[in-house]
């Protein structure tokens, strides 16, 4: 009989045991709080060369405005708008009011031993 109670004892303290492992769950990967999305603004000053101007300081000035977009790994791409300040381009044309809309894609290139890209 104390055979019977000790295979007992022996078979619930094992029951026990087994039913106490602890499981071990994969840590989660802790991501960098960045993003993907830029907006830039920006003073431009552009050079005018044409056969007909008789002005010495020929510059195109203006505001810049940016939205840049990486969202893919090898892709980013950007949307720029430029406004020009109303310029007067001595004989012919007075008054002139710019503006120039640009639309980039930008094809990006990794390297795999250090932490830079183009």
């Amino acid at each position: 009989m104390a055979r019977i109670i000790r295979y007992i004892l022996l078979v619930l303290f094992s029951a026990t045991a087994v039913a106490q492992t602890r499981v071990i769950k994969p840590v989660k990967k802790a991501y960098s709080k960045t993003t993907n999305f830029g907006i830039g603004a920006g003073y431009t000053n552009s050079v005018l060369f044409l056969n007909r101007n008789v002005k010495e300081n020929n510059d195109a000035r203006g505001f810049t405005f940016s939205l840049i977009y990486g969202g893919a790994r090898i892709l980013r791409t950007s949307i720029e708008y430029t406004h020009y300040q109303s310029i007067d381009i001595e004989p012919t044309w007075y008054n002139i009011k710019a503006g120039a809309v640009e639309a980039n894609i930008h094809v990006i290139a990794r390297f795999k031993k250090t932490n830079a890209f183009f």
